[in-house]
């Protein structure tokens, strides 16, 4: 009777592990759809919007496994799951449960465990221990947190107790050490390439991501190099500091900036560098990361024009990660690329450290000019920041 009840026992277990695969594949199936429709920006990504922690897992050089998308593997590993685990409970029927009689002085043979109950576990373990390096990985380097993978982690990590406690034999250590050992090594192999790609929060030095050759960014010095024009041993150094929803700015890029790259900077005499002061709502933010993608693609100078002209207001839409991407489109720039770098924010960190940068300066509207370090602030005439630049 208690042979039976345990008998029981495991087969429960083994519908609850057969659910649980089959929530997971589901899960992997719909990220992997997500995944092949763009990313986080495509219609119906439930909480994976531009901007959320999906969106930056799914820029990452994390979300990718020798080129093959991790939710495209998971769905896969989760599929096999609940095949093995189907296929292996019908099996496991006639095998006895653990804990059966022994006659005295009589050996009794071990119950031959079936081999689908045996690869699910280490299968299982496998799964549950690369899903909890790819969740440090979310929190320690991406310093974000995804929501679906999450959830896809626990129900692995979940799967592989249930699968162990669903054995109707003992289990020997071999199968779940092995799972343990195949899960690290998985990590192992799939971390030293992504690590090697560049820092969390830039992209990876000197990629071709996209087909483009990007530029190099791990530091707002080195995305300012690429947010300016002229030459660097110019006698005068003209700055700003600018929000692409500023109509002034607008004005400025217009009416000053324009006048002094067409002929001051192209005879040699001056240099211009664009300093992203995003303050005015949560729009000059992500047009600032806008920018600075397509800073990254050498592309900075006519996205920045594009973005004065498509200003129609203070966060009314004029820039949303959609309307970006258009205007990226427009302008010529990868759009792949392009797209990745929005959202997945990986020039949020240098774009609010710019804006700190000029309030410590004394940055306190925009445009604000300094002409050799000399601040000048407000809409000025060209001839103004000329005067200042020779004539001083």
């Amino acid at each position: 009777m208690a042979q039976a009840t345990t008998l029981q026992r495991h087969r429960r277990l083994a519908r609850v592990a057969s659910l649980l695969a089959g929530l997971g594949s589901v899960l992997a199936l719909y990220l992997t759809w997500i995944d092949l429709r763009g990313g986080p920006s495509a219609p119906g990504a439930l909480l994976c919007g531009p901007g959320s922690g999906c969106a930056t897992a799914w820029a990452s050089p994390y979300a990718r496994l020798a080129g093959i998308p991790v939710a495209a593997l998971g769905a896969v590993a989760y599929l096999v799951l609940l095949a093995l685990g189907l296929w292996g409970g019908r099996v496991a029927a006639s095998v006895p449960a653990r804990g059966g009689e022994r006659r005295r002085g009589a050996r009794t043979p071990r119950p031959r465990l079936p081999w689908q109950l045996t690869a699910a576990t280490g299968l299982a373990w496998a799964g549950a221990i690369f899903s909890i390096y790819l969740a440090g990985v979310q929190v320690l380097i991406l310093r974000t947190l995804c929501p679906w993978c999450t959830v896809s982690a626990l129900i692995m990590v979940a799967l592989a107790i249930v699968h162990t406690l669903a054995l109707p034999v003992r289990l020997p250590g071999g199968p779940a050490a092995a799972g343990v050992v195949g899960g690290i090594v998985l990590a192992l192999v799939h971390y030293v390439p992504a690590a090697g790609t560049g820092p969390s929060g830039t992209l990876p030095p000197a990629s071709s991501a996209g087909g483009v050759q990007l530029a190099p960014v791990s530091s707002l010095v080195e995305l300012e190099r690429l947010m300016s024009a002229g030459d660097e041993d110019a006698a005068v150094h003209v700055e700003i500091y600018s929000d692409f929803q500023c109509p002034y700015c607008a004005q400025a890029a217009a009416l000053v900036i324009a006048p002094l790259l067409d002929e001051d900077v192209a005879s040699g005499r001056m240099r211009i560098t664009f300093h992203n002061f995003a303050f005015l709502g949560q729009e000059s933010q992500w047009a600032a990361e806008a920018a600075a993608c397509a800073a990254v693609q050498g592309q900075f100078w006519p996205y920045h024009d594009r973005l004065f002209a498509s200003a129609l207001g203070e966060n009314v839409g004029s820039f949303t990660f959609a309307r970006l991407t258009q205007l990226a489109r427009q302008t010529g720039l990868d759009e792949a690329a392009f797209q990745r770098c929005l959202e997945g924010r990986q020039m949020q960190r240098l774009v609010e450290e710019s804006r700190r940068q000029g309030s410590a300066r004394g940055v306190r509207a925009t445009p604000t000019f300094f002409v050799n370090g000399r601040r000048i602030e407000g809409l000025v005439p060209v001839s103004e920041i000329r005067r200042v630049a020779y004539v001083q």
